[in-house]
């Protein structure tokens, strides 16, 4: 089973798709029980995220992740309003990490 953490459009719209388990998570607390309560349920397999709550309970989503070994996967999802800019995108950071120097930086 596929359960939703996110703001009310995204829960609703995964409703509407067949989605019967989600969490409306307005605040850290609300977006803290709901994905506890969700990794603990035996039968879900995928908790969807948005980036945004997810970002509010960052430190929690890792601890999880770190517990579980394979179930339930944790995927975090854009909301309505589109991806999130983070500080470092991923493709920087192994840039970065491996010496590759970004083209807007070459001479």
């Amino acid at each position: 089973m596929i359960a939703v953490i996110g703001d009310r459009d995204t829960v609703i719209g995964f409703a509407l798709s067949g989605v019967k388990n989600g969490r409306v998570a307005e605040n850290k607390e609300e977006a803290k029980d709901a994905l506890k309560e969700f990794m603990e349920t035996p039968n879900i397999g995928i908790v969807i995220i948005t980036e945004k709550v997810a970002e509010l309970i960052r430190k929690e989503l890792d601890n999880w992740k770190n517990q579980k070994t394979l179930y339930p996967v944790i995927v975090e999802i854009p909301d309505k309003k589109g991806v999130m800019e983070r500080e470092d995108r991923i493709e920087k950071i192994i840039r970065r990490a491996v010496g590759v120097v970004p083209e807007e930086l070459r001479g």
